[in-house]
C-alpha cells in the first residue's frame, strides 16, 4: 500500500533538514568553485620499463595518444563543472523549498488555531442558545 504523499511529508524531520540545508549549499558551492586539484605525482600507476610496448613508444602515436588523453580529460573536467553546477542549483532551489514548507507549516498552524478558535465559538453560541 502506497504512503499517501502527505503522510510521507509529515514522516521527514523538517527540523534537521532545514539545519543541515544550509551546510549542504555551502558544500555545493565549494564544490563548484573548485575546479580540480593538482595530481600528485606519486598518485600515479608506475610502470615497468620493460612492460612496455616498443611499438607504443612511437613518437607520433605517444603524440596522438597524449591529445586523446588531454581532450578526455577535459571532457570530463567540464562534466564535473556542469555537475558541480547543477549541484549548488539543486541545493539552492532545495533551500528555498525548504523555507516555503516551513513557511507554510507555520500559516497551517496559526489557521489550525482560528479554526479551533472558531469552532469553540460557534460551540458557546449552540450550548447558550443565541
Amino acid at each position: 500500500m502506497a504512503i499517501p504523499w502527505l503522510a510521507a511529508l509529515q514522516l521527514v524531520p523538517w527540523s534537521q533538514v532545514i539545519e543541515h540545508a544550509p551546510k549542504v549549499l555551502a558544500k555545493a558551492q565549494a564544490l563548484l568553485r573548485r575546479r580540480s586539484a593538482p595530481v600528485d605525482p606519486a598518485d600515479r600507476p608506475q610502470t615497468d620499463v620493460g612492460d612496455i610496448d616498443r611499438e607504443a613508444l612511437d613518437p607520433v602515436q605517444l603524440v596522438r595518444r597524449i591529445s586523446e588523453l588531454e581532450a578526455r580529460v577535459e571532457f570530463q573536467r567540464l562534466q564535473l563543472d556542469q555537475q558541480a553546477q547543477m549541484l549548488g542549483e539543486l541545493a539552492e532551489q532545495s533551500a528555498s523549498l525548504i523555507a516555503a514548507v516551513e513557511m507554510q507549516r507555520r500559516r497551517n498552524r496559526w489557521l489550525q488555531l482560528g479554526l479551533y478558535g472558531l469552532a469553540l465559538a460557534l460551540l458557546l453560541v449552540v450550548l447558550t442558545g443565541r
